[in-house]
């Protein structure tokens, strides 16, 4: 089941915004020179609600028992949200990472331009993850198998501005990579998705999602 088959009715708002005046880099080669690292979003969902979050669909809960380090939040059919507003092009590139875990679902990570485009993506279950880069020219993507567990695993987004590097990693290892973006954004929402694995879209969904950052790279 893709994500495109997801129809969402409520109505759009944002709820939390962050502004942040980035450093000026003056480095060449990879990120060198005066840049430095500044976290816009750290979210271990410790404080028990989802108030840094907006429900688009479903009922998502926190859960206080399962987590990386519990809580986590916990989604069944549900889409949160949850808007940050920053400069990309006075910035050296930003980290985006989420750790999830799949009991019984179809989960989405996806970083997006607010109404515009998606800039990366997971597709996953419990033993296979889709990731998908996008540029203004289009989309890449890979596809991996894995053994199937209930363990929570690291998915890390990374752009690079020197290199112009986009790419994905799981549990720190690089699984897609692509060169040569040349579009900009200066605004990015982060949305987490879980739906029913099965293609019907009738049977159980369930995932957890728990310390997402957002973190401007040095």
């Amino acid at each position: 089941m893709g994500a495109g088959r997801w129809s969402v009715t409520v109505p759009f708002a944002v709820l939390v915004v962050v502004a942040c005046n980035f450093p000026t880099h003056h480095g060449g080669g990879g990120g060198g020179g005066d840049c430095q690292s500044m976290t816009l979003l750290n979210e271990d969902f410790s404080s028990g609600t989802l108030g840094n979050w907006f429900t688009r669909a479903g009922a998502p809960v926190v859960s206080t028992t399962v987590g990386e380090s519990p809580p986590s939040a916990q989604l069944s059919n549900a889409f949160l949200q949850s808007a940050i507003k920053f400069q990309t092009s006075a910035n050296c590139g930003l980290r985006i990472s989420g750790a999830i875990r799949i009991d019984t679902a179809f989960a989405v990570f996806k970083v997006v331009v607010p109404n515009v485009t998606r800039v990366a993506q997971i597709n996953a279950t419990d033993s296979a993850v889709q990731y998908i880069l996008c540029q203004a020219s289009g989309c890449n993507s890979q596809h991996e198998s894995y053994i199937a567990d209930d363990n929570f695993h690291l998915y890390e987004y990374d752009e690079v501005t020197d290199s112009a590097i986009q790419r994905w990693s799981r549990d720190g290892v690089v699984v897609l990579q692509i060169g040569g973006r040349s579009d900009t954004h200066d605004s990015l929402r982060v949305n987490l998705i879980a739906l029913p694995a099965d293609s019907a879209g009738i049977g159980p969904s369930r995932s957890y999602f728990d310390n997402i950052t957002v973190i401007a790279r040095p």
